[in-house]
Protein backbone atom coordinates (compact mmCIF):
# COMPACT_ATOMS: atom_id res chain seq x y z
CA UNK A 1 0.00 0.00 0.00
CA UNK A 2 1.13 3.43 -1.24
CA UNK A 3 1.29 5.98 1.43
CA UNK A 4 -0.16 9.36 0.58
CA UNK A 5 1.36 12.99 1.47
CA UNK A 6 -0.63 14.78 3.15
CA UNK A 7 -2.31 16.92 1.18
CA UNK A 8 -1.93 20.91 2.10
CA UNK A 9 -5.04 23.10 3.01
CA UNK A 10 -4.61 24.74 -0.45
CA UNK A 11 -5.30 21.49 -1.95
CA UNK A 12 -8.16 20.53 -0.03
CA UNK A 13 -10.11 23.63 -0.28
CA UNK A 14 -10.21 26.84 -1.98
CA UNK A 15 -13.02 29.25 -0.87
CA UNK A 16 -15.62 30.76 -4.23
CA UNK A 17 -14.88 33.49 -5.37
CA UNK A 18 -17.71 34.90 -3.85
CA UNK A 19 -16.31 33.79 -0.60
CA UNK A 20 -13.61 36.18 -1.37
CA UNK A 21 -15.72 38.73 -2.74
CA UNK A 22 -17.91 38.57 1.13
CA UNK A 23 -14.14 39.33 2.63
CA UNK A 24 -13.10 42.12 0.22
CA UNK A 25 -16.23 43.55 0.82
CA UNK A 26 -16.24 43.93 4.23
CA UNK A 27 -12.48 44.90 4.27
CA UNK A 28 -13.46 47.68 2.11
CA UNK A 29 -16.70 49.10 3.77
CA UNK A 30 -15.82 48.30 7.79
CA UNK A 31 -13.97 50.18 8.73
CA UNK A 32 -12.10 51.50 6.08
CA UNK A 33 -7.95 52.08 6.30
CA UNK A 34 -4.61 51.16 4.76
CA UNK A 35 -4.48 48.43 6.77
CA UNK A 36 -7.59 46.72 5.18
CA UNK A 37 -6.88 48.16 1.64
CA UNK A 38 -3.58 46.39 2.24
CA UNK A 39 -5.21 42.81 3.19
CA UNK A 40 -7.61 43.34 0.71
CA UNK A 41 -4.89 43.36 -1.80
CA UNK A 42 -3.30 40.11 -0.39
CA UNK A 43 -6.12 38.56 -0.94
CA UNK A 44 -7.01 39.90 -4.04
CA UNK A 45 -3.04 38.65 -5.04
CA UNK A 46 -3.77 34.74 -3.43
CA UNK A 47 -6.85 34.76 -5.94
CA UNK A 48 -5.07 35.96 -9.18
CA UNK A 49 -2.32 33.05 -7.64
CA UNK A 50 -5.26 30.28 -7.70
CA UNK A 51 -5.85 31.66 -10.99
CA UNK A 52 -2.79 31.45 -12.59
CA UNK A 53 -2.09 27.96 -10.85
CA UNK A 54 -4.97 26.39 -12.23
CA UNK A 55 -5.98 23.04 -11.49
CA UNK A 56 -9.25 22.02 -10.47
CA UNK A 57 -10.26 24.91 -8.43
CA UNK A 58 -8.99 27.48 -10.62
CA UNK A 59 -12.64 28.64 -12.32
CA UNK A 60 -13.94 28.41 -9.03
CA UNK A 61 -11.48 30.84 -7.25
CA UNK A 62 -10.85 33.14 -9.74
CA UNK A 63 -11.14 36.92 -9.54
CA UNK A 64 -13.93 38.66 -11.10
CA UNK A 65 -14.78 42.40 -11.67
CA UNK A 66 -16.45 42.56 -8.45
CA UNK A 67 -13.18 41.54 -6.77
CA UNK A 68 -11.07 44.01 -8.37
CA UNK A 69 -13.85 46.93 -7.63
CA UNK A 70 -13.38 45.92 -3.93
CA UNK A 71 -9.81 46.34 -3.81
CA UNK A 72 -9.95 49.67 -5.69
CA UNK A 73 -12.73 50.93 -3.30
CA UNK A 74 -10.90 49.73 -0.46
CA UNK A 75 -7.77 51.97 -1.44
CA UNK A 76 -10.01 54.76 -2.31
CA UNK A 77 -11.79 54.48 0.98
CA UNK A 78 -8.58 53.90 3.43
CA UNK A 79 -7.56 57.60 2.91
CA UNK A 80 -7.95 60.77 0.48
CA UNK A 81 -3.86 60.84 -0.36
CA UNK A 82 -1.88 60.56 -3.36
CA UNK A 83 -0.64 56.77 -2.79
CA UNK A 84 -4.25 55.70 -2.33
CA UNK A 85 -5.16 56.78 -5.61
CA UNK A 86 -2.10 55.36 -6.98
CA UNK A 87 -2.87 51.88 -5.46
CA UNK A 88 -6.28 52.02 -6.28
CA UNK A 89 -5.49 52.93 -10.21
CA UNK A 90 -2.49 50.52 -10.22
CA UNK A 91 -5.29 47.69 -9.82
CA UNK A 92 -7.54 49.42 -12.12
CA UNK A 93 -4.24 49.29 -14.90
CA UNK A 94 -3.83 45.79 -13.69
CA UNK A 95 -7.74 44.21 -14.34
CA UNK A 96 -7.01 45.84 -17.74
CA UNK A 97 -4.34 44.77 -18.88
CA UNK A 98 -4.01 41.69 -17.23
CA UNK A 99 -7.97 40.62 -16.99
CA UNK A 100 -9.38 41.82 -20.65
CA UNK A 101 -11.97 39.48 -20.32
CA UNK A 102 -13.32 41.12 -16.93
CA UNK A 103 -14.56 45.05 -17.52
CA UNK A 104 -15.05 47.41 -14.69
CA UNK A 105 -18.41 49.06 -14.00
CA UNK A 106 -19.60 52.55 -13.52
CA UNK A 107 -18.99 52.47 -9.60
CA UNK A 108 -15.26 51.02 -10.10
CA UNK A 109 -14.65 54.44 -12.15
CA UNK A 110 -16.51 56.22 -10.10
CA UNK A 111 -14.97 55.87 -6.62
CA UNK A 112 -10.94 56.28 -8.34
CA UNK A 113 -12.45 59.92 -9.93
CA UNK A 114 -13.98 60.78 -6.99
CA UNK A 115 -10.94 60.02 -4.68
CA UNK A 116 -8.74 62.01 -7.58
CA UNK A 117 -11.52 65.04 -7.73
CA UNK A 118 -11.18 65.37 -3.91
CA UNK A 119 -7.21 65.33 -3.91
CA UNK A 120 -7.13 68.07 -7.32
CA UNK A 121 -6.50 65.71 -9.63
CA UNK A 122 -9.02 66.94 -12.22
CA UNK A 123 -6.68 65.83 -14.95
CA UNK A 124 -6.27 62.36 -13.52
CA UNK A 125 -9.94 62.12 -12.90
CA UNK A 126 -11.01 63.33 -16.41
CA UNK A 127 -8.74 60.79 -18.11
CA UNK A 128 -10.45 58.01 -16.20
CA UNK A 129 -13.41 58.75 -19.15
CA UNK A 130 -10.67 57.74 -21.97
CA UNK A 131 -11.08 53.97 -20.14
CA UNK A 132 -15.02 53.87 -20.29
Amino acid sequence: QQQRKNPSRADLICPATQTYNLVLYGLANTEPSPENAERAETLLREMIAHHERGGRYAAFCSPDSNSFRQVITAWTKSRSNASAAENARRILDEMISDFPMLDPDASTFNSLMTLYLKLGKTREGLSLFDLI
